[in-house]
């Protein structure tokens, strides 16, 4: 399971968009390439822990191991905890060097893109196209690796 933040507000959101989510939090399963993401105004510690405990334990059960980015939200004392509470183990991503979480990086790729093609009709509105653009890339049928 990869978790990674994206700056959305340096990625093509539209500077008329007066929406306050700015990122997204983004897991990967890299097994079932299966993907949950929800956008927030900034990432905390606590919504790493929340979206994690609602958005993957509670649905899918405790992953063996949790692969993020260096933010400084992953690598906090309470997200720690959290992770050791439950025996989830954590690791990090290279820093400066992306392509070491490459199904991550590809996941972003995909769903940024979608993102932009969709507010082309819905400028600004990228926080409630969101369930749309997970929703296509979840059912689309992909190549096994």
């Amino acid at each position: 399971m990869a978790l990674r933040t994206m700056g959305h507000g340096h990625s093509g959101t539209s500077p008329s968009c007066t929406c306050p989510k700015e990122f997204l939090l983004v897991a990967t399963n890299y097994f079932s390439k299966w993907v949950e993401a929800e956008a927030y105004a900034s990432i905390k510690d606590k919504d790493v822990t929340k979206f994690v405990w609602k958005n993957i334990v509670c649905r899918f059960g405790i992953p063996q191991t949790i692969i993020a980015n260096n933010g400084p939200q992953f690598d906090s004392i309470a997200f720690r905890n959290f992770c050791s509470e439950l025996n989830i183990r954590n690791s990090y991503s290279t820093p400066r060097y992306p392509q070491s979480n490459g199904q991550a990086e590809a996941t972003n790729k995909t769903l940024i893109t979608a993102l932009k093609k969709r507010l082309e009709q819905a400028k600004g509105k990228w926080v409630e196209e969101l369930p749309g653009v997970l929703w296509a890339y979840q059912t689309t049928p992909g190549r096994p690796t």
